[in-house]
Parts: structure tokens; sequence; C-alpha cells
């Protein structure tokens, strides 16, 4: 297959590229470890994927990052630059903690309850993401820990209130906002209460929708009021009481276009939680066309390739055949292209300055 890593220059926000082309700007994947970086980029090219997602696999060291946010540079020509994602949010879920200083937990940064420590250790983490060539991060997370037993949140929340999620994301989104890289508010609506792993199953979360306004949606209705989030990561778990199908929030366009878009007003990215999580994957590839129905914008894939890859083709033909429309396609690309035309202003940071301002996470710290 000849590589697409570069494409003919396009006006439009990508228009007049090829759909092939188009519909792979909805994916966000993994680049994939096992290969060497010049190899998993060009693989990412032939796929034609706009996002790439990283993990500790793929940062090996400070040198072998540098020079693999090099490669990030001339990706993808024709189209707004790629959008470099990774999950870091202190604590447990941090993918550079081999190679950078570590940030505290979300729940030890609730315990302190210093919104504006929250902030400098943020933007402590922003300016060493900007560093390594990140332009997106997939934190914060606004989830309550109001579930004593859930296995998939804990120490990843910042408290076991809506008060304290709501004052410690906010001060996230800004200190990321300061180090210059797009933040992404998650799992909407609340992962917080359930008992069960969306990584292994589905999760359901009861409560009416008046009570689930109260409680796991508070957060993230104030949240994109006050700070307008770049993204919304949507979780794999089922409410009743919002949609009484029983469908997960990821595929639930009650809950992504009529919940999220239309009554929270929200105008940034929304983007799935990884759909090789078996919450949906056991649903196959057509898991993809029916969360782009339901509203999302991006599609995750944090692990399997193949799968996301059975995914791409799907979605694809479902584009081809109008299954999907034109009309939803350009709907996103317009969102996806906003926000990744918005990186040509982000400057790069020079390494040695971006880990001197490390000292902010150090001295938030201790």
């Amino acid at each position: 297959m000849t590589p697409r890593t570069s494409a003919p220059a396009s006006d439009n926000q990508g228009q007049t590229q090829s759909l092939e082309a188009r519909v792979g700007q909805l994916f966000v994947v993994l680049l994939d470890p096992n290969r060497p970086p010049h190899q998993a980029v060009r693989w990412h090219g032939e796929h034609y994927f706009g996002g790439f997602f990283l993990r500790s696999e793929n940062m090996p060291t400070i040198g072998q990052t540098r020079a693999l946010s090099r490669l990030f540079r001339g990706y993808g020509r024709g189209f707004p630059p790629a959008m470099i994602a990774i999950d870091e949010e202190g604590g447990l879920v941090s993918h550079t903690s081999k190679i950078t200083t570590s940030a505290p937990s979300a729940m030890a940064l609730g315990v302190v309850d210093d919104a504006d420590v929250t902030g400098d250790v943020y933007e402590g983490i922003g300016t060493k993401l900007r560093s390594l060539g990140v332009n997106t991060v997939f934190a914060p997370v606004a989830d309550i820990h109001s579930e004593p037993a859930n296995p998939v949140i804990g120490t990843r929340a910042f408290g076991t209130t809506a008060r304290s999620v709501t004052k410690h994301a906010g001060a996230a989104i800004k200190g990321l906002r300061r180090a210059g890289v797009a933040s992404t508010l998650k799992h909407f609506p609340g992962h917080g209460g359930t008992t069960q792993d969306s990584h292994f199953t589905l999760p359901t979360v009861d409560g009416s929708k008046d009570q689930l306004t109260d409680r796991e949606l508070s957060p993230f209705i104030s949240l994109i009021e006050d700070e307008k989030p770049e993204l919304v990561m949507v979780g794999h778990v089922a409410y009743p009481g919002l949609d009484s199908s029983g469908k997960p929030a990821s595929l639930s366009r009650l809950i992504l276009t009529d919940l999220l878009r239309t009554e929270l007003d929200f105008n940034g990215l929304i983007i799935t939680d990884s759909l090789d999580m078996e919450a949906v994957k056991k649903d196959g590839p057509e898991v993809a066309v029916q969360a782009l129905k339901a509203g999302c914008d991006l599609l995750l894939f944090g692990q399997d390739l193949e799968f996301a890859v059975q995914c791409y083709q799907v979605v694809l033909e479902a584009f081809r055949s109008k299954k999907l429309s034109e009309e939803r396609l350009v709907e996103s690309l317009e969102r996806i292209h906003k926000l990744r035309d918005s990186f040509r202003a982000r400057t790069w940071i020079r390494n040695e300055d971006a880990y001197d301002n490390l000292q902010i996470t150090e001295e938030a710290l201790f």
C-alpha cells in the first residue's frame, strides 16, 4: 500500500480530500508500540487516521520521545496538525511517569483542597506534555467518587461531592489551558457511581434524570458552562434514567445529542472512551457507526489496532452507502479542524524549558 503520510494541499478544511482521508480524521488510534516509530507513524498514514494516542510504551526515553515529536510535525499534510493525545491524570494514570516527574492523584489534590495548587499542578502537566509534542490530554476526570466499591475511578476523582469535583476539575482545565494543551472532561455523564468496570462489562448507574442532574451530571453542567473544555469524553455506561433503552452513553443519541449538545449547549468535540473496551467492543465494529449516529465526533482506540481498522472500514462503508450522511461527516470535521487548526498557534516548547517548569509540580507536591 502506498503510504499516505502526506497529501495534496486542501482548501475548505480538507473537503477536497478523498472520502477515505476525511473519514480517517474521525479516528484517534494508539501509536503501535510494537513497530519502530517511523513505521508506526507510516502505518497511521496508510489508514488516514487523524489522531495519535500515546501510551508509556511509546515513550521509553526522553530522547526517543523528542524524536517521535519531530515525526508528528510532518504528518498528514493537507489537513490541520494531527491530534497527539494521552491519558495523563496524575497518580496511577500517568504515561510519562517513567521519564518525567509524576504529578499527584486527583484525590490527593482534592484532599489538599487548594484550587491554586491544582491549577499549578495541571499547568505543570500540560507544559511537560507540550514539550513531548502532545497537544491534547484526556483529563481532568469530572466523575464523583460516590460509590466506595467502584473498581475503576477511586483516586482518579477529585472527591466525593459535586462541589469538590467541580472546584478542582475547573482549576485543572484552567491550568492546562495556561500550558497550551486541549483538555478533556470525562467520563460524561459520570462513571463514579458504578460498581463495575467498563473495560470488561457494561455498568449501569440508576436514578431519575432529576437525581442524576443533582449528582453525577452536576460537575459536567457547571464546567461545560463555565470552563468550556475543548473535548468531552463519554463513558460506556448505561443510564436508564436518561435513556430507557439501556444503551451506553457513548451510543445514545438521547444522551449525546439531546442532552449534551442541545440542553447543555456543548459546542466542542465529543470523543468516545476507547471503543475496544469490552462494554461496547462485544457488539463488533458496528459500534463505531452507532457512536457517530449518537453524536460522537471522534472515535478512540487505545489498544486493539486490528479492531480500529475494522471499525474504519465499517464506518467508511456506512458513509459510502449513505447510512451515515455527508452532513454528519462535515459537521464533525468542522469541529475537529477548528480544534486542530488552533494547534498551529501553539508553539512547540523547548524541552529544557519545559522540564525547568516542572518545578511547579514539585513545589505543589512538597
